[in-house]
């Protein structure tokens, strides 16, 4: 790495862990006192506190999930899952969630529009409908149903 890429990669690792200052001040204090190598070692410190930090967050997400120990994605049966949550943990799992859009609104889908007329109340809607996720009531995510007739 060249000092530019080290100055830079040091200063945003500093604004990442919130020292914005020493994210700002650091690099440049430390090439105008000489110490080029000095600054090559900070990174080094503050790569291994990006790992330390990122190891930390992973072990407090699994004692948070409270899953057994040895419990992974390729550990679980998705025979014994519906087959539409198998696919979609298989979607999950793969990324493609992020390719398509989350949300869907009735105004987009014609069939959906004509269901329930414009005047009825999204709380009407909501309680009609068989919802999976949270999204806002007026809104439909790719895999809940549209509203019945009411």
């Amino acid at each position: 790495m060249n000092a530019a890429a080290i100055s830079e990669r040091t200063s945003e690792l500093l604004v990442r862990f919130n020292l914005t200052t020493a994210g700002a001040e650091l690099a440049g204090r430390l090439e105008q006192a000489g110490q080029h190598e000095a600054l090559g070692l900070v990174l080094e410190v503050l790569e291994m506190e990006a790992e330390a930090r990122e190891q930390r967050k992973i072990a407090r997400l699994r004692r948070a999930s409270q899953l057994p120990p040895g419990k992974t994605f390729d550990t679980l049966d998705l025979n014994a899952l519906p087959p539409t949550l198998g696919r979609k943990l298989r979607e999950l799992a793969g990324g493609d969630f992020s390719k398509a859009p989350s949300t869907c609104w009735p105004s987009a889908h014609p069939g959906w529009a004509r269901v329930t007329p414009p005047a009825r109340s999204a709380t009407r809607w909501s309680k009609a409908a068989t919802r999976c996720c949270s999204v806002p009531p007026i809104s439909w995510c790719r895999n809940c149903s549209p509203p019945s007739a009411i």
